[in-house]
């Protein structure tokens, strides 16, 4: 039972906060992406020492990196946050994801795959575009179903379901 509750603030609109008020988590999404991952390498649908080039064919570099370092930040991928400006995108989220990655692809490694570490949001953008790849299914969808919807999760969700629920 819950014995104390408050909230103090405004959202980003201004708002008032309340007890149950969508937040955005940031990078703590990151565990998800990677609990995805690691649910599709239990059910033998990928390896974590899959390269690149099995998910992106026609990436120049794709058989110099593997999910592996993805994962574990030693990819040697520019952040792609430092690369784009929120600007340069529309409302179709197909065509945003396309030109990130492009983006991300065209960019020469800050290090060599596997030699060093350095936080990237390039590496979970990517995740996230090979869960779908694997699953045949949108991440979102994917991460609703196979762990929100069974773990009981019913208040979480994503950036987008909140900027639907708060217009």
């Amino acid at each position: 039972s819950v014995i104390y509750q408050y909230a103090q603030g405004d959202d980003d609109n201004g708002k008032p906060l309340t007890i149950d008020a969508s937040m955005p988590i940031g990078s703590v999404s990151k565990q998800f992406c990677a609990a995805c991952i690691l649910f599709l390498c239990e059910q033998n649908v990928l390896s974590v020492e899959d390269t690149l080039d099995k998910y992106y064919p026609d990436y120049k570099h794709g058989k110099e990196l593997t999910v592996k370092n993805l994962l574990n930040m030693s990819s040697g991928l520019r952040n792609y946050l430092e690369l784009v400006e929120p600007s340069m995108f529309g409302e179709d989220e197909w065509e945003n994801t396309t030109a990130i990655t492009k983006t991300i692809f065209e960019q020469e490694f800050r290090f060599e795959p596997g030699k060093d570490y350095e936080y990237s949001n390039s590496n979970y953008f990517l995740l996230a575009q090979i869960v779908e790849k694997a699953s045949g299914i949108a991440y979102h969808k994917f991460l609703r179903e196979q762990f929100f919807e069974p773990l009981g999760m019913t208040h979480t969700g994503f950036v987008e379901e909140i900027a639907k629920d708060t217009a």
